[in-house]
């Protein structure tokens, strides 16, 4: 195992190694990582000129000190690889990591390393789209009834820019963790990386949006802006319908990427999502006064 800096790192080898693990996530291909964290290492296992294992770790220095963080736009990272040793080698990692990094904050998919357990909604689409229908609950069915009564159309034209402008003057307006360098990421994963953006319209107005990633046998809701018209008329609804309803019948997992806020976690599993665990793992070894900024 060695640990390598991003311009140490072949891409090839690197991007490979993530597509062929069994938990293949597009936040660890190398183009994604190098939007949305400013600098990053990573972790490398390799045999016969090949990576086994890759674990990425975006890095950030403050008053000197290097830490491991989670970037905005990345649910969860941790070990990629394929094989029965990922336990094993998920602990060769966070022993050497042990001195060398003394404040780690990680979401991690999968493993035995103990960390607080965080909860995903993920929905199988390879059943019909009126089979999937059934696990609808009775209040999305509902709403998706009151969309269909106001002609509500969704289209994939949208530009990511009437995305962000609906978030920014909805949860955005009461937001100051995302700054305008986190929405310039934004833009360029959806310019850089395989996506595409669905637009929900009444009357010819945009009144919900949303970036959906594709990778692998995966589509992962990345981000939605909503305006009062939107939900009024039940246009999110409306669009997360219409993508499990093209996408139906198919062997692709629908990632509704959260979550841990309550009425958000319903209002995934209403669609028939059922729920994934993942974990956040927090090391902080630092001395006082260091200890103070990250407690």
């Amino acid at each position: 195992m060695k640990l390598l800096k991003k311009r140490d790192i072949d891409t090839e080898k690197w991007n490979a190694c993530i597509a062929s693990s069994d938990n293949p996530l597009i936040y660890g291909l190398i183009a994604y990582l190098d939007i949305v964290a400013k600098d990053w290492q990573g972790l490398v296992w390799e045999d016969n000129n090949k990576y086994v294992a890759v674990f990425p770790l975006p890095i950030r220095v403050r008053y000197g000190l290097k830490y491991v963080y989670p970037p905005f736009f990345i649910q969860q990272l941790g070990l990629f690889t394929r094989g029965n040793n990922r336990d094993e080698l998920e602990k060769e990692a966070f022993d050497f990591l042990n001195g060398k990094i003394n404040f780690i904050e990680l979401y991690v998919k999968g493993g035995g390393i103990i960390g607080t357990k965080r909860r995903n909604c993920t929905l199988l689409l390879n059943n019909s789209y009126d089979s999937l229908r059934l696990n609808y609950s009775s209040n999305h069915k509902r709403n998706l009834k009151k969309a269909h009564k106001a002609n509500l159309t969704v289209e994939c034209r949208v530009n990511i820019s009437e995305i962000v402008n609906l978030f920014r003057l909805d949860k955005g307006a009461h937001l100051d963790t995302l700054q305008n360098q986190d929405y310039k990421n934004l833009q360029n994963i959806a310019i850089e990386i395989e996506s595409e953006c669905y637009g929900v319209y009444s009357d010819g107005k945009l009144i919900c949006g949303g970036l959906f990633l594709k990778f692998k046998d995966r589509i992962t809701f990345l981000f939605s802006g909503n305006s009062e018209e939107g939900k009024n008329k039940g246009a999110l609804f409306f669009l997360l319908d219409h993508l499990i309803s093209i996408n139906a019948n198919k062997q692709i997992i629908f990632d509704f990427e959260g979550s841990e806020n309550d009425g958000l976690r319903r209002f995934y599993l209403g669609f028939g999502g059922e729920l994934e665990i993942y974990r956040f793992i927090r090391v902080n070894k630092l001395k006082f006064p260091f200890s103070l900024f990250k407690k």
